[in-house]
């Protein structure tokens, strides 16, 4: 990366001592300088301008034997903590006068980032034209004001911060003797092209430049040198404070590390068609070959449901018990005792056939099947008497006169010549 010569503001407004101090002092910057710095000093008397000088050259002394690639974050929280020791070593720790302190505003380039940091109300700006010609601003740095950082915290919300009459307190200084040094609030980008500019500046120039103003003067193309004395005659017109200021342009940008990565060899000669897009045969066989790769997933996958299923039927027939298999099994006839039953024995053999006779006929055994058979005789049936009930007085049927006598029979007639016997003809009983 490459700058341009850089251009300072360094003026002082109705006070004889000016509190602020810059890094490199104004007139001393090239195009190889690396970082800038503004340190706008607070306190009664010389204390803030004595604490601004001790920062600068803290940093100056710690940073100006580094080489510019090697520096990062990490070397910059050293540089920082220096600092914060040389101020403590410096100032009286008994002093009565109100402590003394410093804002911070620090740009470092390198050929890998642009490094920046602040602290207070000193502003950092990142300036880029765009392809409409207009200067748009990439990124600001916040003023720590406790309007500012008070919403932050939940403490106090961002109406009643503005209304505070303590609105425009810095609640992040570099001062000594602190329990807990504050920290820098830090942006680092590696974007950067050719034309983009860095102003950084003290709260003097934010009096009378606004951001609208500085956009407005960046975009007039009249150079570096005509923007700084733009800028500065504007301060002195309207800024009740001591100003300061460094404008530093951009010659040559860098790209970062990702982009720079190295591009896979090309052959001789290679077809221009077929660099930008494959040909239709390839897609064909790209699909193809998807298509068939899913067919064989879809046929594994259902060979393993089957073999799985298979394996599971398998378990289950071996967990099964003993018991629950059926095996055919051989049962010997036992020999048991006949009921009696009339059809056996005829009433007309059973009178002619001698009971030794009927005895033969049963099939015999070595061993008899009780061991003392008793002989089991029917109980006799006593045949059944039935009283004649008394005859009932028969009760005269009435028969219509309309009906034609019929030839036929009475009941009583037709039982007579059905029974040719009395004693076969069955009871009957009549009753009311």
């Amino acid at each position: 990366m490459q700058i341009s010569k850089p251009f300072a503001i360094n003026e002082t407004v109705g006070r004889t001592d000016n509190e602020e101090n810059i890094f490199p002092q104004k007139n001393k910057a090239d195009e190889k300088s690396r970082f800038f710095m503004i340190c706008d000093g607070t306190g009664r008397r010389r204390n803030g301008e004595t604490a601004s000088n001790i920062v600068c050259e803290s940093f100056s002394s710690f940073l100006k034997n580094t080489p510019p690639d090697n520096f990062d974050e990490t070397l910059f929280d050293r540089a920082l903590n220096f600092a914060f020791d040389e101020l403590d070593k410096k100032s009286d720790k008994n002093e009565t006068t109100p402590k003394t302190g410093t804002t911070l505003a620090f740009l470092y380039l390198n050929n890998k980032q642009a490094f920046m940091a602040h602290i207070g109300n000193s502003r950092i700006y990142h300036l880029r034209t765009n392809d409409m010609g207009e200067v748009c601003i990439l990124y600001q740095s916040t003023d720590h004001f406790m309007v500012e950082d008070l919403p932050k915290t939940g403490e106090v919300s961002e109406d009643n911060a503005v209304r505070s009459p303590k609105k425009r307190i810095v609640t992040r200084l570099m001062q000594p003797h602190l329990k807990k040094c504050c920290k820098a609030e830090i942006h680092i980008t590696p974007y950067i092209q050719a034309g983009d500019r860095f102003f950084i500046c003290s709260d003097g120039v934010i009096e009378s430049l606004t951001n609208e103003r500085l956009c407005a003067i960046a975009g007039k193309k009249n150079g570096d040198e005509a923007m700084i004395n733009a800028i500065q005659a504007l301060c002195k017109n309207h800024s009740r404070d001591n100003f300061s200021a460094w404008l530093i342009s951009v010659v040559e940008g860098i790209e970062p590390a990702e982009e720079k990565s190295p591009e896979p060899p090309k052959p001789a000669t290679p077809p221009k068609d077929k660099d930008k897009e494959p040909s239709a045969g390839t897609n064909k066989k790209s699909r193809k070959s998807y298509f068939i790769t899913l067919a064989l997933t879809c046929v594994l996958l259902g060979l393993g449901a089957y073999f799985l299923h298979l394996k599971k039927q398998e378990e289950i027939h071996t967990q099964m018990p003993a018991e629950t298999s059926v095996e055919p099994l051989l049962v010997e006839p036992l020999l048991v005792e006949q009921p009696f039953e009339e059809s056996l024995y005829d009433e007309e053999s059973s009178d002619d056939m001698p009971d030794e006779e009927l005895l033969s006929n049963e099939p015999s055994s070595e061993e008899p099947l009780f061991d003392e058979p008793l002989p089991v005789e029917p109980p006799p049936v006593k045949p059944a008497t039935v009283k004649p009930a008394k005859p009932a007085k028969p009760t005269p049927v009435k028969t219509p006169s309309l009906k034609p006598p019929s030839n036929k029979s009475s009941v009583h007639e037709e039982d007579e010549h059905q029974y040719l016997d009395d004693s076969e003809k069955p009871l009957r009983f009549y009753w009311d």
